[in-house]
């Protein structure tokens, strides 16, 4: 089989008359704030498309920047989507909505497509609604982890080793994210600047190190970097320093003296198991797109700023109600502030932050919030609101998590609501 990168953690797999296309992530703006850099490799896309019926559409989990649905609904109405047995029914959802044709769920058993073999594992441990997919056709073997960087437990690892152990070294690759994939350490204002550079630095090694060590369980030749070509619409003044490329290429330049794989950064247009030119020869490297809109945090209308207030109080009462119920805790876990408010101002200037975690943002993208078109955790993992801790060394994962979850129902129930 013919593995190409299309962008981001989007594959073009091609054999005889059929492809798979994994993960498409084209047009769409993800999280209310994320668009792609570089762009997709359009040649690609096209040959896809020529596909048509004899292409299959392969999600590995829900998030904007790895479904985009118009994308898929215009494009590949007639295409199969295969997704992994979620525990949460919302992808199968989603899929059955942008296509007319069937929508298969994988498992670890697998299925045979049109020459591939296609096996899906989720690490329970980690996220029930993330998947690893293996796919091979006899000549190839390749695990597609997207976003599950993490060390995988030994029952994962086991079962796609026995799958991979009939291939040859050079014939197996294990492709999985190195890149920042949330707002954390860019829109927490707290943490200076030089703070931020060490703490993406060294998540960029970890993500690189675990995906290596993955790929050594399973003897592969080859590791593949990808899932991170997106950038931040919102700007901050941080993003001026930012150099994703150059970095995750030094990250590769130092684990490639001490093991012996070929350790590679995929670009638009790249080959796998193929002689690709080297990253910085690559015109997609480093590149910088005037797509950002700088926001200016000054005193609105007060008007609006009230009009907006009482709804966010309310939204606020009602998160932190859930999260109590969830974290059996009794402090203020979440605050909302509006940018520019008289609130925001003296909490920002005196450090006297009402929630345990903070969150910071224009009334125009509150009420996206409010009204159900942009869910919080989209809000916060997109970059579209500035973040504060009150105890700034505070580990506040289960928060995130509860918060995570208290977005996803509030914005079920808005659209409910919206329907009737």
């Amino acid at each position: 089989m013919k593995v190409s990168h299309v962008n981001h953690a989007s594959l073009l797999f091609q054999k005889n008359e059929y492809c798979i296309l994994t993960d498409p992530w084209v047009e769409s703006v993800a999280f209310g704030g994320w668009k792609q850099q570089p762009k997709a490799d359009t040649d690609l896309i096209k040959k896809a498309t020529i596909f048509d019926e004899k292409c299959l559409i392969l999600i590995s989990h829900g998030h904007d920047d790895h479904f985009d649905d118009e994308f898929i609904k215009e494009n590949f109405p007639n295409c199969t989507i295969a997704i992994a047995k979620f525990r949460t029914p919302g992808v199968r959802f989603r899929a059955k909505a942008v296509t007319n044709a069937e929508v298969i769920e994988v498992d670890e058993t697998g299925i045979k497509w049109n020459g591939f073999n296609i096996k899906a594992y989720i690490n329970s441990e980690y996220t029930g609604d993330d998947a690893i997919f293996t796919i091979d056709d006899g000549e190839h073997f390749l695990v597609h982890a997207n976003d599950n960087w993490h060390t995988q437990p030994s029952n994962i690892i086991v079962n796609i080793s026995k799958d991979a152990k009939e291939y040859k070294r050079s014939e197996i690759s294990w492709c999985s994210q190195v890149g920042i994939a949330g707002s954390w350490p860019i829109y927490y204002e707290q943490v200076p600047f030089d703070k931020k550079t060490e703490i993406i630095k060294d998540s960029l090694k970890k993500m690189l190190q675990s995906g290596i060590e993955n790929g050594r369980k399973i003897d592969a030749g080859y590791q593949y970097v990808y899932a991170n070509q997106s950038i931040f619409t919102n700007k901050v003044d941080y993003l001026e320093f930012y150099n994703r490329d150059i970095w995750i290429d030094e990250a590769i330049s130092l684990f490639r003296e001490s093991n012996d794989v070929h350790i590679e950064q995929l670009f638009p247009g790249s080959k796998l198991y193929s002689e690709n030119i080297k990253a910085r020869d690559n015109p997609a490297f480093n590149i910088r797109e005037d797509v950002i809109v700088k926001t200016n945090r000054k005193s609105q209308d007060n008007k609006l700023l009230s009009k907006c207030s009482e709804e966010l109080k309310s939204f606020e009462a009602d998160c932190n109600k859930y999260l109590s119920s969830k974290l059996d805790m009794e402090d203020l876990h979440i605050a909302f502030y509006e940018a520019g408010s008289k609130e925001f101002l003296t909490a920002e200037k005196n450090s006297s932050w009402d929630g345990l975690l903070n969150i910071v943002a224009e009334s125009d993208t509150w009420q996206k919030v409010l009204l159900g078109s942009l869910n919080i955790e989209c809000m916060t993992i997109g970059g579209m609101c500035g973040i504060y801790k009150k105890d700034y060394n505070q580990n506040l994962r289960d928060i995130h998590i509860s918060l995570s979850n208290f977005g996803y129902k509030y914005q079920a129930m808005q659209k409910i609501k919206s329907q009737m």
